[in-house]
């Protein structure tokens, strides 16, 4: 009964309370009848029938085989097909604080006031402003220009310097990643859009001078490369947001920050689709 009872929630109300009465009403015919509980569920034909005979003379025809279609449903509802619609019913039950809260977007306001609070002196800020506006603007979730650790920087998984391709006409340029989420160890390719500005991330582009290092790699004391990780550039940028009373930000936010500031800027749904490499139309909730 508690398998069923979490079936009946992958309907909306109305139609799980129709099925529910019609389910009683069987299981009371059938109690009148003797006819033991195994016996019913699932139902025969002919215990159908008997049903449906029942009806006659008290319910017009239609109603009659709304009833009966009911119970030849909920029969069907078995093996592979009854553990798909307990996990949707599972699902429609849900906790409501289980949601996860929408992320936050990235804006271009957010970013004019890291960069205002940035200290581009300093390897470290260039570094963080430099993959802030490469992952903005080609939509590139953090996860996938950052390595996770600061002492593991995986060539195979985390894109150099060698990775960019040469500008085009334009001045955008291709940012090959080896590993993605959709892409897994084949990679996928970012573009990566020239921009007006102080918010251009090609201009923002740090020394090429080591071509085979990370992009997210900087140099610290006495020339030492050190990787930035996604930690450490939050840690940085968030308190700068929390104190112009914005909300913290993930690492998401500047994937989902591109492809508003796109969308706003009038860009078609299904190029910008493209160019962050979505693969559903998830993004048109932001």
């Amino acid at each position: 009964m508690r398998v069923d009872m979490v079936i009946l929630n992958v309907w909306i109300d109305s139609t799980s309370s129709h099925y529910a009465s019609a389910v009683q009403d069987f299981l009371n015919f059938c109690k009148e009848q003797g006819i033991p509980f195994l016996s019913a569920v699932p139902a025969s034909e002919d215990i159908l029938s008997l049903y449906a005979a029942s009806m006659a003379g008290i319910l017009v025809g239609c109603m009659a085989a709304n009833k009966i279609l009911g119970q030849i449903r909920r029969n069907r509802i078995n093996g592979p097909l009854r553990i798909s619609y307990t996990l949707r019913g599972t699902e429609n039950l849900r906790p409501p604080n289980s949601v996860r809260a929408q992320r936050c977007a990235m804006t271009r306001q957010m970013l004019h006031i890291i960069y205002e609070n940035l200290d581009m002196t300093t390897a470290l800020d260039t570094c963080i402003w430099a993959i802030i506006l490469t992952a903005f603007w080609s939509q590139i979730r953090l996860g996938e220009c950052l390595p996770k650790r600061q002492s593991v920087v995986n060539p195979k998984l985390i894109p150099s310097w060698r990775n960019f391709a040469c500008p085009n006409d334009m001045g955008s340029r291709t940012l090959h990643l080896p590993h993605t989420k959709r892409g897994k160890m084949k990679g996928e390719t970012a573009i990566i859009t020239r921009q007006h500005g102080s918010l251009d991330p090609i201009h923002a582009r740090m020394n090429e001078a080591h071509a085979g290092d990370a992009i997210a790699v900087y140099k610290g004391p006495k020339n030492t490369r050190i990787a930035l990780v996604t930690r450490k550039l939050l840690k940085r940028i968030n308190p700068i947001l929390e104190n112009a009373s914005y909300p913290t930000i993930s690492g998401h936010c500047f994937c989902i920050g591109g492809t508003t500031a796109l969308l706003l800027d009038g860009v078609p749904p299904d190029i910008v689709k493209l160019l962050s490499r979505w693969s559903s139309d998830s993004f048109l909730r932001y």
